[in-house]
Order: C-alpha cells, then sequence, then structure tokens
C-alpha cells in the first residue's frame, strides 16, 4: 500500500509537465529557478545515476526552489500563465532522472522501486515535490486572473486547462494526504516539505475546486489529521478550514 500511494504524490509531478495553458509575462524568481534547473537538466548522464544533492549545480538549485524565492509575494495575474507553465514543465524534466533511476521500462515492481528512488533522492525530490505543489495553487490563481476577463461564451476554451490543473492538484494533496498513516517509515523530509506547501496552498486550491471536489478533498484532510503529530495539528486545521467552504466563485463557478 505504501508503495502505490507514495508513487502517486510524483505520478502528480510528472503530470504536471501536461498542462499547457497560454498568456504571457514573467515572473524574476520562476526565470531564476528554471535557470538553474536547465543547468541540472543538462548535467545529467542518462547512462548514470542523477546528480546527487552535494553536487554545487543542485545545492545552487535546491537554494532558490522555496516558494517565496520563486514566486514572490505579489498576486497572481493572468500574464503569469506562461512563466508558471514553463515551470510546471521544467519540473517534470528535474524529477525523472531521480524518480525513474534504475528502473527498466515495463518493471513489473515500478512502485516499490519509485518508493525506492524516493528515499535515497528526498534531499532532491522532498523541496522540488513541494515546489510543484505551491506552483500548481499559483496556476490555478493565475487561471482564474485569466478567466475572470472571458466572456461567458469564450469560457469553455479553458476548461482543458482547468481540468489538467485541479486534476495535478488533487493527485498531490491525495497522494500526500493518504500517504500519513504510514509516513513514520517514509522519506520524513518529503512529509515536513509536503505539509507546508499543502498548508500554504489550499486557500487557492480549494478556491479553484468545485464544491463536490472540495469536500472529498476536505474528508481526506480530517482522515490524515488523526494520525498526525501534535506539532502539525496548527497546519493540519488550517488546510481543513480551507476545504470546508462553501463559496463558489472563480474557478469554482465553471463547475467540472
Amino acid at each position: 500500500m505504501r508503495y502505490r500511494i507514495t508513487a502517486a504524490v510524483l505520478a502528480a509531478l510528472l503530470l504536471i509537465a501536461l498542462s499547457v495553458p497560454a498568456v504571457a509575462q514573467n515572473r524574476p524568481g520562476i526565470d531564476e529557478f528554471i535557470r538553474r534547473a536547465n543547468a541540472v537538466i543538462a548535467a545529467q548522464n542518462p547512462a548514470g545515476p542523477p546528480l546527487p544533492a552535494s553536487d554545487p549545480r543542485v545545492q545552487a538549485l535546491l537554494a532558490s526552489a522555496s516558494a517565496k524565492t520563486v514566486f514572490g509575494q505579489g498576486p497572481d495575474m493572468a500574464q503569469d500563465l506562461d512563466r508558471l507553465t514553463l515551470l510546471r514543465q521544467t519540473l517534470g524534466k528535474l524529477v525523472r532522472p531521480y524518480v525513474l533511476e534504475g528502473i527498466a521500462p515495463g518493471a513489473t515492481d515500478m512502485q516499490a522501486a519509485i518508493a525506492a528512488n524516493i528515499r535515497k533522492y528526498e534531499a532532491v525530490l522532498a523541496p522540488l515535490s513541494a515546489l510543484a505543489m505551491d506552483g500548481g495553487a499559483h496556476a490555478l490563481s493565475a487561471m482564474s486572473a485569466h478567466t475572470g476577463s472571458l466572456a461567458k461564451g469564450d469560457r469553455e476554451s479553458v476548461m482543458k486547462d482547468i481540468r489538467e490543473l485541479r486534476q495535478a492538484e488533487i493527485q498531490m494533496y491525495t497522494g500526500f494526504l493518504t500517504m500519513m498513516p504510514m509516513y513514520e517509515d517514509g522519506p520524513l523530509a518529503m512529509h515536513v516539505a509536503m505539509l507546508a506547501a499543502a498548508s500554504d496552498s489550499a486557500p487557492a486550491v480549494a478556491r479553484a475546486l468545485t464544491v463536490p471536489q472540495r469536500r472529498d478533498m476536505y474528508f481526506k484532510v480530517v482522515r490524515a489529521a488523526a494520525f498526525s503529530k501534535p506539532d502539525e495539528s496548527a497546519r493540519f486545521e488550517s488546510i481543513k478550514q480551507a476545504f470546508d467552504g462553501k463559496e463558489c466563485v472563480g474557478l469554482c463557478a465553471f463547475g467540472e
């Protein structure tokens, strides 16, 4: 069970490379992270193991991998969507060598092997996974800003992108929350990073989900919170409150 659930988090991280909404502009923090990420991607040897966390290029990347550094403090705007999309694609390229290291195509034990790689490379994967969760929330907020300027008749044109963005975040949250009963013998750094990201991004994600999706997530949070540690209760309470909201405006009002 643990292997299947752990793989769900990284499966969602790989999924982020698939959503490609379109609009234009940039954010300096995203640009700098992508520059450092491309240096790591270019240095990877497909025939060997991925760069270790001790590599100076990886250290420089991880030093810039915090949500505050990458996204800054301002509100998400429609013109941020292209950079947020490029960030998601870059994260997908970054994690593949670590998640899939040593796994042959079609391997029958792929889930167990992915779980082992998460443990082996969690110093790299934990901050990148958290950044992906935060990035998905920012992308949803930017998409909400974009759709707010669309005429009602044009909204159907962006529904595919909205569904993909929602699904990526739902998978990230579900994988993390379902891991709660067994994280004691799992990657602790991954758990801590994902909990912080979930707490920070929950309000934006909740606003973008439909009311039934939000309610389903609320009960997942309640079940997961039963396995949390005392010092985590405040974060879980904030996540629970975010998904307990009934207001349906913005992307929520677009329905399924």
